[in-house]
């Protein structure tokens, strides 16, 4: 069984383990981010294969998939996010086929995707819809494939927060992977108390060293999972990836969400999905 991963960022990471925990399987990854991957320790339990380079074509990407998988002989392999790939090489690997295939949906800009798209989608036997879809995207999967299934992703629990000094109370959490973003999350968390004349304990919450930007007085700490930590904060600041939105999604209350521009991910569709459904 292979899981097909391919993206920047933690996002696709993150939903490759829930999956796991969720359904009880343990898929090889096939994973573009190796730092990504050794970051979060996946590569200690999983068996991970990456396509060769850091840029490459459909047709190059493609011709790699089709021999991993001749190699692998996998009995299925589960899609994620993007039904024929990243690039849409899916739609020209012959050697898909004749092989059972799942697709993981989530948000997606659907009529900028279809340009990527050259050949077939893979055939899927089952489609799970992890989320709220744009109706463009939905109609296309009803349209086209059986066995649409909603599925709740869960996380497995792990108890790391006696490896940070958290803050005993009026935490506010700042929480993303990457740095600039983190910035802007930042600011918008000090305006948001300036706003309220409030002081809080504010915890950034990014991978790797401390960034430079960050005041000597707000604290910092690299850990993951950090979901489970949520609870213990007065309000958690996020962009609207599909990951955190999930996790928050039995405390929206306390969930400040700040929607980034993304390739394929529409993430305000994805907020305004949440601010609509939070509404009175």
């Amino acid at each position: 069984m292979l899981y097909y991963g391919l993206g920047g960022g933690f996002g696709h990471l993150t939903r490759f383990l829930a999956y796991c925990f969720t359904t009880r399987n343990r898929p090889a990854l096939i994973a573009s981010n190796p730092i990504a991957v050794k970051h979060l320790g996946i590569d200690r339990n999983f068996q991970v294969f990456y396509p060769p380079g850091n840029s490459i074509s459909p047709n190059e990407l493609a011709a790699w998939l089709g021999s991993l998988i001749r190699h692998q002989k996998p009995g299925e392999i589960i899609v994620d996010a993007f039904p024929a790939g990243i690039l849409g090489e899916l739609s020209l690997v012959k050697e898909i086929e004749n092989i059972s295939c799942t697709y993981l949906a989530r948000i997606l800009k659907w009529q900028k995707y279809l340009t990527r798209i050259k050949g077939r989608f893979p055939d899927f036997e089952k489609i799970f819809i992890l989320e709220t879809l744009p109706t463009d995207q939905l109609f296309f999967l009803k349209e086209n494939f059986n066995h649409l299934i909603d599925l709740t992703l869960k996380d497995q629990s792990v108890q790391n927060s006696e490896q940070i000094n958290f803050p005993e109370k009026n935490i506010w959490m700042v929480i993303h992977s990457m740095v600039e973003e983190s910035r802007i999350l930042f600011e918008y968390a000090v305006e948001t108390a300036r706003i309220l004349d409030k002081k809080p304990e504010i915890l950034l919450v990014t991978p790797g060293t401390r960034p430079d930007f960050l005041p000597e007085h707000i604290h910092h700490c690299d850990i993951y999972p950090a979901n489970h930590l949520f609870v213990k904060a007065e309000k958690v600041f996020s962009a609207a990836g599909f990951n955190i939105c999930r996790q928050m999604a039995g405390m929206r209350e306390k969930h400040a969400i700040l929607p980034f521009e993304r390739s394929l991910d529409d993430q305000f569709f994805r907020a305004a999905c949440i601010r609509g459904a939070s509404a009175p």
